[in-house]
């Protein structure tokens, strides 16, 4: 994502800042409230410097011991960079 520390992303917005279109990541709090955890999600994401990462995640909600919601989890699990993969195939 081109962010050189923890300190570059600590406090910012997760939407804006990550998610190429923040809605993604709405649609993916929904289906996280919905059902727990996603796996292999499409999602477009924003790097650093503009550039735009697709990829896939697998999410999940996670609880302290006592089961008191802490947050969300978020793994990325693939990177395709650029996305015309298919495109370039299918031109063939």
């Amino acid at each position: 994502f081109g962010y050189g520390s923890l300190d570059e992303i600590i406090g910012v917005n997760v939407a804006t800042t990550f998610y190429h279109n923040p809605e993604d990541r709405e649609n993916l709090v929904e289906l996280l409230q919905k059902d727990g955890a996603v796996e292999n999600y499409e999602i477009t994401f924003r790097k650093k410097n503009g550039g735009i990462l697709y990829g896939q995640t697998s999410s999940h909600l996670y609880y302290d011991d006592e089961d008191r919601y802490m947050g969300i989890e978020v793994e990325i699990v693939k990177i395709v960079y650029p996305k015309c993969e298919d495109t370039l195939v299918s031109a063939r």
